[in-house]
């Protein structure tokens, strides 16, 4: 992969040729869900709650503790109150331009949203939430970051011109502070060595 590539995933734009049209998609960064979680909970004040919640319910479950009834309803619930903000972030996945070039929002309200999915064919659905999934995945970053930023490191290339904290996409956030972590952990195994 490029070294400019890393910087510019999240600028990319795909697109999938549909029943109803053109579909352009993008990912969603960790802006965008920020954004998007902020808003929701702004008019949803119990949302916040609700996520702790589903957390907690999913980390027993990862770590293999057995949920009782009341608990697996209870996460069952709570799944299905995610769904809106689910659908919030797919629908930021896909956009629009206008007539000058600039992206916009493809949907104004998700009653659109919502319309667009309902015009589809069944096949389509399937494919838009495959595609949907990928777009809005946290999934830890790829390998590739991880080499392409050793690289960088180790013969002091740039990664992208102007490549600030503020606007490195999260993907890059993730694989600074996934190394910082690796070399952090380094130095105390180091430390500890010298220890009596």
């Amino acid at each position: 992969m490029p070294f400019g590539e890393l910087s510019k995933r999240f600028a990319k734009r795909w697109y999938v040729d549909m029943s109803v049209g053109r579909v352009i998609f993008r990912r969603l960064g960790q802006l965008d869900r920020d954004r998007i979680y902020v808003d929701y909970s702004v008019s949803h004040p119990e949302f916040a709650d609700m996520v702790q919640d589903a957390e907690i319910l999913r980390e027993f479950q990862a770590t293999g503790v057995p949920l009782d009834k009341p608990h697996l309803e209870k996460l069952a619930g709570l799944n299905r109150a995610m769904i809106p903000i689910q659908k919030l972030q797919a629908a930021t996945c896909i956009v629009d331009f206008d007539e000058g070039g600039n992206e916009r929002p493809a949907f104004a309200s998700m009653t659109d949203y919502d319309a667009f999915l309902s015009a589809l064919l069944p096949e389509e659905v399937d494919a838009l939430y495959a595609i949907l999934r990928d777009m809005t995945s946290t999934a830890p970053i790829t390998e590739d970051s991880h080499t392409i930023l050793a690289l960088a490191k180790e013969y002091n290339i740039p990664l992208a011109d102007g490549l600030t904290a503020e606007n490195m996409s999260a993907e890059i956030a993730d694989a600074l502070v996934e190394n910082a972590q690796v070399q952090g952990d380094a130095f105390r195994h180091e430390m500890a060595k010298l220890k009596r």
